[in-house]
Parts: C-alpha cells; sequence; structure tokens
C-alpha cells in the first residue's frame, strides 16, 4: 500500500439457506457415489468419472467430477435426501451431457423404460424426466405422469456429446401437482416461459428426495452440478454479486454487500478512488469458497477525504486467479474543519505529495522539520476551501525522518516522512 495503511472494520453478518441440496460429484476419479445417495435397486453403486460438465453462467464446480450413468449397469435407483418441502414449489436444475444414443430407442407411450428423474417423498414418486432417440445424432427430453402412463416429449432436438442444463419444478396444491419442465433455459432474475407443465392429481403435501434412474433405454449419460432449491433464484441463477452500496455515516463510509451464491470464491479486494482512475486497494475480504446461500458483508472505510466523492469497487477473485470488477459506488462527506493526510509516497526520494483538507478558504502554510526540529522549508499560499496539495522536493536533503507541518485556519497538524536515497 505505499506507506498507506487504511482503518477499516470488518463485520460478517449473516447468511441464510434457500438451497436444499448441492451436488458436485466432488469425489476422486472410479470411486463409487457417496453414501450421501441410497441405492434403492440394484446391486452396483454408480462410480465418478473424471471432468465435469458446465455450462455458460450456470454453477458449477470446475474442480470436480461428474456422475457416470452406465446403461451396461441398468436397473439402477439412486436418491439423495433433503429436508422435506412443504412449500408450494421445489426446484431442481442439473447438467446433462448424453455420451451416446446407440443404447436410446424411440419411445412413444412406453415411458416405463426410459425414465432417469422424478421427485420424490421416501418410496412415492412424483413426474418423471423420460428421454428418447431422434436420429443417431440427437434426443428428446420429456415429462410423464407419477404412473408412467401419460406424458409428452418437448419438440428440441438436442446434440449428444453436448451439455444442456435442465430444470425441473413440482408444484403441489389442493389435490392438484404440476410438473413443468425447461431445457437450456435464459438465466435471468424472472423465470422464463417453462417448455411443458404437466398436469396430475394428487395429494402429496412435501417432496424430500430426488431420484436418478438407469433403465433398459436410458443410454450412457454424465450428470452434473445438481442444486434443490425452493425459488428459481436459487436453483438455476449464475453466481452473482446482489447487492453493492456505500452509506456515509459521520466520518466514515459503510460498504454493504451481498452474494446470492458464490462459487470458487477465494475473496474480494476493496478499493477506493478520488477520481475513478487511480484506484488503491484499502483491504482483502475472505469470500465463502463454493456457498449456495446468500451471505452479507460490510467494510467500515475509516479513513476517507471529506469534502469531494470517494468511490469504490469490489475485485472479486476466484480460487484459481480469475477475477471481476463490480460496478463503482459512490460517497461524499461533509467537509468540516482541517485535516493534514499522509504524504504520498513514503518512504519517497525524492518527491512527495502532501495533501490536505480545509474547511474554508484563507491561507495555507507548510512547514518542513528535520528529526531535531530545526525549520528547514516554509511555504504559504492562499488556498480554497476543500482538498489542497503541494509537491515537496526533497533535493539538497539526506536520508532520514523529517517533519511537516499544516498551520491554517487557526489550527496546527504535523505528520512525519521518511526519505530514503
Amino acid at each position: 500500500m505505499k506507506g498507506f495503511i487504511p482503518a477499516f472494520l470488518l463485520l460478517f453478518i449473516n447468511s441464510f439457506c434457500q438451497q436444499l441440496l448441492v451436488e458436485d460429484f466432488n469425489y476422486p476419479e472410479g470411486t463409487e457415489l457417496s453414501s450421501r445417495w441410497n441405492l434403492e435397486t440394484g446391486s452396483i453403486r454408480p462410480r465418478i468419472n473424471e471432468g465435469n460438465l458446465t455450462y455458460s453462467n450456470y454453477i458449477s464446480d470446475v474442480n470436480s467430477n461428474r456422475l457416470f450413468l452406465n446403461q451396461n449397469e441398468f436397473s439402477i435407483t439412486i436418491s439423495a435426501a433433503y429436508n422435506s418441502v412443504s412449500t408450494s414449489s421445489v426446484y431442481c436444475s442439473f447438467l446433462i451431457n448424453l455420451n451416446s444414443s446407440d443404447n436410446l430407442t424411440i419411445q412413444t407411450n412406453d415411458f416405463g423404460k426410459n425414465e432417469f428423474f422424478s421427485f420424490g417423498k421416501g418410496s412415492l414418486t412424483r413426474g418423471f424426466l423420460i428421454i428418447k432417440k431422434n436420429s443417431a445424432n440427437s434426443f428428446s427430453i420429456g415429462v410423464a405422469n407419477k404412473d408412467l402412463v401419460a406424458g409428452n416429449y418437448i419438440n428440441k432436438d438436442l446434440l449428444i456429446n453436448t451439455t444442456h442444463l435442465i430444470v425441473v419444478c413440482y408444484s403441489f396444491s389442493s389435490g392438484t401437482e404440476t410438473f413443468k419442465l425447461w431445457i437450456n433455459p435464459i438465466l435471468s432474475d424472472t423465470e422464463p416461459l417453462y417448455d411443458y407443465a404437466l398436469t396430475i392429481s394428487g395429494n402429496l403435501s412435501a417432496v424430500s428426495n430426488i431420484k436418478f434412474y438407469q433403465r433398459a433405454y436410458t443410454g450412457d449419460m454424465y450428470i452434473d452440478a445438481i442444486r434443490v432449491a425452493t425459488t428459481w433464484e436459487q436453483a438455476p441463477l449464475p453466481v452473482e454479486l446482489s447487492s453493492f452500496n456505500a452509506e456515509v455515516k459521520g466520518s466514515s463510509v459503510k460498504l454493504l454487500w451481498s452474494t446470492k451464491t458464490e462459487v470458487n470464491n477465494y475473496g474480494f479486494e476493496i478499493e477506493r478512488s478520488y477520481d475513478k482512475t487511480e484506484w488503491h486497494c484499502i483491504g482483502f475480504v475472505n469470500g465463502a469458497g463454493d456457498c449456495n446461500s446468500e451471505r452479507y458483508y460490510e467494510l467500515i472505510d475509516e479513513n476517507v477525504r471529506a469534502g469531494r466523492s470517494v468511490y469504490y469497487r469490489l475485485k472479486q477473485i476466484d480460487t484459481d486467479g480469475k477475477y471481476n470488477y463490480s460496478d463503482v459506488v459512490e460517497a461524499k462527506l461533509e467537509l468540516k474543519g482541517y485535516e493534514l493526510y499522509q504524504n504520498y509516497p513514503n518512504p519517497f526520494n525524492p518527491d512527495t505529495k502532501i495533501e490536505w483538507m480545509q474547511e474554508r478558504e484563507g491561507t495555507a502554510v507548510i512547514r518542513i522539520f528535520d528529526a531535531a526540529g530545526k525549520l528547514l522549508r516554509r511555504f504559504a499560499e492562499n488556498r480554497a476551501a476543500g482538498l489542497q496539495y503541494m509537491i515537496f522536493s526533497a533535493e539538497g536533503l539526506t536520508s532520514g525522518i523529517y517533519y511537516y507541518e499544516l498551520e491554517c485556519g487557526g489550527v496546527k497538524l504535523r505528520k512525519s516522512m521518511m526519505l530514503l536515497k
């Protein structure tokens, strides 16, 4: 920070979680699926495959692996439980990549052989995703009811060996249940129109797990980046800074920001500027790494120059070193009294900048003293109210500690500086 030591207070405020389940399959390649997944049918637990799936703007841990559902090991059902939900809707989003269409078949109304996902409660199931072959290079996904006797495929050709984003929503109220499906939806704050919705009768008042199936005609597929939540905003939306504000508190500026979710977030550098051109870091705040709950952060900057606008921005840094800047926020402190600021740079050679703030127009006197208190230089000039500065040249002086003094408006203020030659 080149001699500038900012004063600030960091507070981690609170977090609350709307997400019910997050699974990035962050286990070693070749290992069996973790114990959080229950093997309901079949005798072979699916294994983890090296690599991960990614989709533009979707939350995905690039350092994790992925689940491989092998068609040669069909008749497998796995389920992952979460806290039972009795709200009106539950969302699940995940990435899927079909490895081959060789083991798919063109299904019509025989849905009991090609289901690969459902919501459930215990052994009960509510709504299925189904899959069928369109051609050697494409497939379709659709929705079937809880009895696998009624359903429909969405008229979209999905390419094999391509990662697709799937979002499903199960809603229930007063004996009516609705299963909605989005395929590669636009990710925005507003829930888009679904691709297809299937309404069925039922009386299930809650759901508490999701299930994946490996059947005779579901093919070989990779699954990754599963998110289960009670809102659209917490399931498929990208990682984003949800707010960033600056509030003036007396002689300080309070910065507040929050994130909806964090993936690979190493932390935040907080930068300050008085001209939006030259920026200086005033602190670093650790991120939560991978977090699927809303987080609130606060930082108080107590070393702010009054009488002019001050600007702040966040530099969000990933664990791999990549970074992004936030929008710039502005604050302005009222000008009261007189302040003398630390020279910059410090230590210096041979020139340094001395800045001060004066409440009213008047004569400002700057004096330079050596370590023994001997007056070496004197500068006097009428200056306007506000932030002022002068460039001091130490030509002819030797290395050591010096003092500079401001006399203005009936006050005297003094600070030290170091000359290094």
